[in-house]
């Protein structure tokens, strides 16, 4: 595959109704492409779409379907969250790897291209330099971040025995607009839910917790951008680059939107810090982060707030 442009080909989106990939959706649509999308549920009605499948990836028969006539597949699902307890985690992880070889088998019977969309928050664990490039070493703590890595390595095995056309984007920690806070997924979504909702936001231990936020559309651009990547690199990190602490966090949004604060315990599931080297897709694929941790909580902020209004 030497490129992907509109008219080319549609593209697969599996999991494509949850935060990322209802942007995603949207974002592809915007710049041409034909898009199939497959979702268990969808934040909003999928319209605009050459294809749009309710359904679940490990289905029989619902991967050859969502991919007939497209030329590229961007896989998203993942079941667990970063501090999901260890057994259900690991039930999901078990789930997501007995159907990644089935992913790479379409995909290699079809040469489709296969982006994979791993987390660069949690695969590299806590022993490791800041920022974090690609080639750091891999320990995760959490069964989230264990499942992310196993799915790749499955997946890296396939592109290197049997040719996989494979792109892995490990990313840091996207926000944005459609980031609804559910089961506490994304600090941003949830604080600022919290906070037009009148409600307190809690914070775990001291607020010393550093993490690389990176906007929602810079992640589209990414992945719109490796979809026609001809390089022979296969993994990127995708963050802003700059590290945000959970103060830091805090004092920006009681700017905007004067809230509570409840302190918790710190949670053994939260690496202390994570920033991301990302100077490899700046050269690689031609992309760079554009929106800053401050006016991306003022985008935020602000369609929360249309959202809500009658």
């Amino acid at each position: 595959m030497t490129g992907l442009h509109p008219g080319d080909g549609s593209i697969a989106v599996a999991g494509a109704g949850g935060f990322i990939g209802t942007n995603l959706l949207r974002g592809l649509t915007a710049r041409g492409h034909r898009v199939h999308a497959l979702s268990r549920s969808w934040m909003v009605p999928p319209e605009g779409l050459a294809l749009a499948l309710d359904g679940d990836a490990g289905t029989p028969g619902v991967l050859e379907l969502l991919v007939e006539g497209c030329q590229a597949l961007v896989y998203l699902p993942h079941g667990s969250l970063p501090g999901t307890d260890l057994q259900t985690a690991g039930q999901d992880m078990l789930k997501g790897l007995a159907l990644a070889s089935r992913i790479a088998d379409i995909c290699v019977e079809r040469s489709l291209r296969l982006v994979y969309a791993s987390s660069g928050g949690t695969v590299y664990g806590s022993d490791v330099a800041v920022p974090t490039s690609e080639d750091a070493a891999c320990n995760p703590i959490t069964m989230y971040g264990a499942g992310k890595l196993a799915m790749e390595n499955v997946l890296r095995v396939h592109a290197w025995q049997r040719g996989l056309d494979l792109r892995i984007l490990r990313i840091s920690n996207p926000y944005g607009p459609w980031q609804l806070g559910r089961k506490g997924q994304g600090v941003i979504g949830t604080w600022l839910e919290r906070a037009l909702a009148g409600g307190a936001i809690e914070i775990w231990g001291d607020g010393s917790v550093v993490r690389d936020y990176v906007y929602i559309d810079d992640v589209v651009a990414a992945m719109h951008a490796v979809l026609s990547h001809a390089g022979p690199e296969r993994i990127f990190n995708i963050g802003s680059g700059d590290g945000t602490s959970l103060r830091e966090i805090l004092d920006l949004i009681q700017a905007l939107c004067p809230v509570d604060v409840v302190h918790r315990a710190a949670r053994p599931v939260d690496v202390p810090v994570s920033v991301l080297d990302v100077s490899l897709a700046r050269a690689a694929l031609g992309w760079c982060p554009q929106v800053s941790i401050r006016e991306g909580l003022c985008r935020t902020l602000e369609w929360l707030q249309h959202r809500s209004s009658p």
